[in-house]
């Protein structure tokens, strides 16, 4: 299976620092910053997490530092992507109520190809 580049998003309306930026993220961190995402996810089957918890967990155990919003942002292009899915919702340490998120098949498979030996 050929690794997908990602592109770095802009809108129509940002300033053009927005898109100078973009020109220099590599579509190879992307991948990484996506795969550590997945990592994450994989670590917990056991039950889904919400936003606030994989961002917890993330800055626990990830190698590649990232923002919160970074890491949101990257576990929406694993949804769009079919890696990862919305299952339910919880409520999250402020009370309000959230969404949880776990890995589809997909995204178990590509985590198999990514960290077996």
């Amino acid at each position: 299976m050929p690794k997908q580049e990602f592109k770095a998003p802009t809108r129509h309306g940002d300033p053009q620092t927005s898109f100078e930026a973009a020109l220099t993220i590599q579509g190879e961190k992307m991948t990484t910053a996506m795969l550590q995402v997945l990592y994450v996810l994989s670590s917990y089957l056991d039950r889904p997490l919400c936003d606030e918890e994989l961002c917890v967990h993330y800055d626990a155990i990830s190698r590649v530092p990232q923002t919160h919003q970074s890491v949101r942002s990257r576990r929406a292009q694993l949804t769009r992507l079919g890696y990862v899915e919305q299952v339910g919702f919880t409520v999250n340490n402020n009370g309000n109520r959230c969404r949880t998120w776990r890995l589809t098949r997909k995204g178990r498979n590509r985590i198999d190809e990514e960290y077996t030996v």
